[in-house]
Parts: structure tokens; sequence; C-alpha cells
């Protein structure tokens, strides 16, 4: 009998409770136990992961070790689009990410779950086995859990880390010693304050030599904490785990990338090669290349009232499922629509409409729509969608490309300055807004230089979609991510 941890309760992190189910008969010649991180965005990736080796490797059993809830991300919403038969999810206990969640109260979860994860992992490690008739041979998990590294060591068996954030988020963490002495290094020589320039760039970093100060994630101050700051603070759980990617990644079997080999830079990926056993890029993990079929689960008649727009007339926009910009800035964006008269799709989660100027849902209502969750792919796969307004999350800049739809980019955090950079600079796919805050004058930019017909437009679709048959030709048979799969799928099958 397999034994199911219980979900958290509210917001505390609960001992497992078991509830037994009927023990599965299998055939399975290895056991990968996989573990996601909470929010979707690293959620689906893994779970679209686990779904293609399934396929590659069907001898393999993968356990999903998650709150319940995951099945409707390893399946769609029939019975055709069930799990394959050997991947099953198994309760365990997850960090509870709530929406809306203060910061402070999201870093002191994780906190908690960090502290609390390993040992509660291992009871639901172990009741998967005993569930499947199987020793698990290799953990998939997501990178943010540094500590499934510990837990492989102790088990003797194999650690493949999924990154769904961009490369150059992981190499600088990777190089944080250096890219701090470089800050400080530049900051003692400024006369008047005590940071670097922002504008400097990153001399001597292994792959990160073009990157500014500015671009560094969650930008230059995280690099320049206090060491005891750092190794204290509860606020600053995350970002040492993030540190400590130096120290587990290159003991990882192989550290697998929801990115393209095609679209990083050489010196980037041969550094990271240096320092890793393995290093596969096995292509976006959420990205259609093809229409995904039509079916409007997207938001509550969202698609019917995309096909009454303009072809290319709507500006979509999302920051994501963690963060918003600021209420001022909402506000100025909502200016900005209503100014220039722009139709919109806003995915708008209802507690942030109140920072909407008053009456400005009323006022737009005949050429613009306000959910609170729409499916993201069916909506940039619409020909009536025109721009996406977002925080640039790599999964997103990949959707996006995909559709070939251009990036307005407003950056909250994490990696996204790094891709609104590639974005605009180095891929030409789109344009970041101006010094990274809206307001209503930047926001009519952007939208004019990507909607407006004009020649700014025509170069940006023209390397759009000379960038997405990059990473079509990617996929195709004997392509990067192909041979990639198949190397993944060989590791966890020996």
């Amino acid at each position: 009998m397999l034994c199911m941890p219980s979900l958290i309760k509210g917001h505390e992190i609960a001992r497992p409770h078991f509830e037994c189910i009927d023990q599965m008969s299998s055939l399975a010649e290895n056991h990968v136990a996989v573990i996601p991180f909470p929010p979707t965005s690293h959620a689906r990736p893994l779970a679209n992961l686990v779904l293609k080796l399934a396929a590659e490797a069907p001898r393999v059993h993968f356990s999903f070790l998650a709150d319940p809830g995951y099945n409707d991300v390893l399946s769609g919403h029939s019975s055709a689009d069930a799990p394959p038969a050997n991947v099953k999810v198994f309760g365990a206990i997850t960090w509870p990410w709530v929406n809306p969640m203060p910061r402070k109260s999201q870093d002191k979860m994780l906190r908690l779950f960090l502290e609390e994860g390993p040992k509660n992992f291992e009871a639901a490690i172990g009741a998967a086995e005993q569930a499947v008739g199987v020793k698990v041979s290799c953990l998939l998990t997501d990178a943010f859990y540094t500590f499934a590294c510990m837990i492989a060591e102790k088990m003797q068996v194999k650690w493949v880390p999924l990154v769904v954030s961009s490369p150059y988020f992981v190499s600088a963490y990777v190089h944080y010693d250096e890219i701090r002495k470089c800050l400080l290094d530049a900051a003692a020589h400024e006369e008047v304050s005590s940071q670097p320039d922002r504008r400097t760039v990153l001399e001597g970093i292994p792959g990160l030599s073009r990157m500014r100060v500015e671009d560094l994630p969650d930008g230059p101050a995280v690099f320049t904490i206090d060491s005891h700051v750092l190794s204290s603070s509860e606020e600053l759980a995350l970002v040492r785990t993030f540190c400590e990617f130096r120290s587990v990644l290159p003991r990882a079997a192989a550290v697998v990338m929801s990115s393209f080999e095609e679209v990083n830079s050489k010196d980037l990926l041969e550094d990271l090669r240096s320092r890793f056993k393995e290093l596969l890029l096995v292509g976006s993990l959420t990205a259609s290349l093809t229409p995904p079929p039509p079916h409007d689960s997207a938001g509550s008649g969202c698609l019917q009232w995309l096909n009454r727009q303009k072809h290319r007339s709507v500006a979509y926009i999302s920051f994501g499922s963690v963060n918003s910009p600021p209420p001022e800035e909402i506000s100025a964006l909502a200016d900005a629509l209503e100014a220039s008269k722009t139709p919109y799709l806003w995915s708008l989660k209802d507690e942030l409409k109140s920072s909407l100027p008053l009456g400005f849902e009323e006022r737009t209502c005949s050429h613009g729509m306000i959910l609170p969750w729409v499916q993201q792919n069916q909506v940039l796969w619409h020909p009536s969608t025109g721009a996406y307004v977002t925080h640039c999350g790599y999964n997103s800049t990949f959707e996006s490309a995909g559709a070939e739809v251009p990036l307005i980019c407003r950056p909250l955090w994490a990696d996204n300055r790094i891709n609104a950079v590639k974005v605009e600079e180095d891929w030409g796919i789109g344009v970041m807004v101006q010094g990274g805050v809206i307001t209503k004058d930047r926001m009519i930019k952007c939208l004019q230089m990507v909607m407006g017909g004009g020649e700014e437009e025509k170069e940006v679709r023209k390397k759009i979609k000379a960038f997405k048959k990059v990473l079509v030709d990617a996929t195709e048979p004997g392509g990067s991510v192909p041979r990639s799969l198949k190397t993944l799928a060989d590791l966890i099958s020996s």
C-alpha cells in the first residue's frame, strides 16, 4: 500500500499523514523521483520534461512528488490526455506558494520549507519506492532544491536538476564570488557612491563579459551584501540557495536547462560545461512552436473576444504569477492603453485592480478585457494578438517567440532583466521599457514601436521570424534538442 503525505495545512508545514491507495504493479527497470518547485512557472516545465522522458524511456517509472493537484499539470482536461502509465503523482509536503502573499511571508515560508524539505521528501521517496516496488535510482528536481544533491548522495543515486531560469542567471551565481570582488573593487574607485556605476561592464567573467552591472539578477545590491547578513538574513534564503549553485551543480549527474544551444553564447556554454559533468539544453519546456488546439479554457470568453478584434491589434499583458509592477506603474500602463486606444487583453488579479485609474474599465470596455487568468499559449497564438507586455520570465520569452509575438519588457526580479537585455539587444525580438519603469509616455512609445505599423515593427517581426526558425530547426530530428533529450533518457535509464 502506498502512503501519501497530506497537504500543507494553511501556511504551516504539516508532518506527513498517510492515506493508503492501491499498490501498483510495475515492470519498471529504473525509478525516478521527481520533485517540482511550487510556482507553475517551475512545476509545469518539469512536468513537461517528465512527459517527454516517459515517452523516450517507457521502462522507467516516474514518481511526481507533489500536491495531488499537480495531476492537472501532467494531464489535460480529458481522459485521453491522462498521464502515461509510467508516471504517477504522489502527495508530498510542498511549500504553499499562495498569491498574494507578502514578500516577507514568502521568505519565511521558504526558509521553513528549505529546513523541513529534506526529511519530508525522503519520507515521500520511501513511500513511492514501496508503491512501485523499485528503489529510486535518480532524483529529477528543480535546481532551486539544492538540498536534493545531499539527499541523492546519501541515497547513492543520481541527481539531475532542471534549471528553468536563464543560463546567464546560473552563470551569475556560479561566479558570485568573482562578481562580488569585481563590484567591490569598482565601488572602491567611485568617489561619491559606495556602489559601482550601474553601467559598468563585467570584464573577465567567462560568458558574462558583456553584461552590465545593472543587468545582474535582482540588481548589483545582491552581489555586494555583507557576508554576515547574507548568511543570516531570513529574507535572503533564496539568494543563499542560488549561491550554492557553484558547489552543488558540479556534483549533479547532469544539469538540464529549459533553453536552446543556438541562442546562448558559446563562451557561456563552454564555461558551464567546464564546470558540470554534463550540460543538456532540452529546448523550451513550455513554448509551443506550432499552433495549440483551440479551446476556451483560456479564460472566460477570452478567445471569442479575441476573434472580434483586428489582426495583430491586441496588446496582451501579463506579469506572471508571482510578482507585479507597483501600483503607480499599473496605473501608468492603463493610462497609456487608454490614451493610445490600443485594444488590450490584461491578465490581472482581482486584488490588483484597485491600482487601475478610476473608471478605466468602463471607459475602455469597448476595446479591452481584464481577466484574472488566461491560458497564455492560446492567447499568444491568436492572430489578433500583436504584442506581449511582460515581466520577461524565461518561459514567457520563448512562448512569445514561438508564436512570433514581439515583447515589451518590464523586468521585475530574478533573471527578468538579463532576459530583457537578450530580447532587445541580442535577439532583437522586442523592446524594454526605458529605464525599466513604466510611465504613460514610455509605454505609448513601446506600443508604437512594435505595433505601430512602421519600420521598427517590420524589423522586429523580421527578427522574431528568424529567431523562431532557429528554435524550430533545433527541435527537428537530429537537432540539438532531441539529441539532448536522448542523452538524458539514456542517463536516467542506465
